[in-house]
């Protein structure tokens, strides 16, 4: 026997404003969070660490936040991206909001480890290739021998096509001397050649090395040559030949 309608249609009513309380409940709540969020959660205070090559000053001007802007409505992606390529030596950041009222902005500066001549000025760059700035020379380790393509800083240094494995084999050379802790040891590399290079190693070898070469391996045969030499003994180092690890020829080093 079916329920009376005059019952249904009440039920109908109690659900239907049942949905309408939830909704004004959930609407009410999200009103409150927002103008909470809005009112409250102002920024006050900027903590920069983690920087040797930039001022504090520098890094929160470049974060483009300001004493009074909204915590929560802050683009932390956007603003870290921003740092990154407006400050070339910030290899990495990560920018954090602490509630109620503050943010942090926590830096890894890059080192420069070469001078790379280019036309009448020279670049500096990092292990991985990217230009930190434009200097007319320096004490880093210098380079010669690469064509690059439009330079700027900020970006990776590059290429024409045909000569990217140069560039791939000399950022793997300076990720191994890197590991090996022998980066202070060399202060010239020319890339001049189309098959190899020249390394100037501790002031007293030229070190032929093949492009595209294991360079671990090759500077770990390196130092044992160097080992076995006198300390008065200059000449070339050759790393280049597939049945010898280094062939070693004396001669004077200018």
């Amino acid at each position: 026997m079916s329920a009376p309608r005059g019952k249904s249609k009440k039920k109908q009513k109690r659900a239907r404003f049942g949905r309408l309380f939830q909704f004004m409940v959930f609407a009410t709540l999200a009103v409150a969070v927002t103008l909470g969020a809005t009112v409250f959660f102002k920024v006050e205070s900027i903590f920069v660490s983690g920087n040797s090559r930039y001022t504090p000053e520098q890094v929160i001007e470049t974060t483009g936040i300001a004493a009074g802007d909204n915590l929560v409505r802050l683009r932390l992606g956007a603003i870290e991206a921003n740092l990154v390529e407006q400050l070339p030596y910030i290899e990495s950041v990560e920018v954090k909001r602490r509630f109620p009222s503050s943010v942090t902005v926590e830096v890894q500066e890059l080192d420069a480890v070469a001078w790379v001549a280019h036309e009448d000025e020279g670049l500096l760059i990092s292990e991985a290739g990217k230009i930190l700035e434009k200097v007319p020379d320096s004490e880093k380790i210098k380079i010669t021998g690469l064509e690059l393509i439009v330079p700027k800083v900020g970006t990776q240094m590059a290429g024409a096509v045909e000569h990217s494995e140069k560039f791939k084999s000399l950022f793997a050379l300076f990720g191994a001397l890197s590991d090996s802790e022998t980066m202070h040891l060399v202060t010239a590399v020319d890339c001049s050649a189309s098959t190899q290079m020249v390394v100037r190693y501790d002031g007293r070898f030229d070190v032929k090395l093949m492009f595209g070469a294991d360079y671990t391996h090759k500077l770990k045969a390196l130092r044992a040559a160097v080992a076995d030499r006198e300390t008065f003994e200059t000449g070339i180092m050759d790393l280049t030949h597939k049945d010898y690890d280094v062939l070693f020829s004396p001669c004077e080093i200018t």
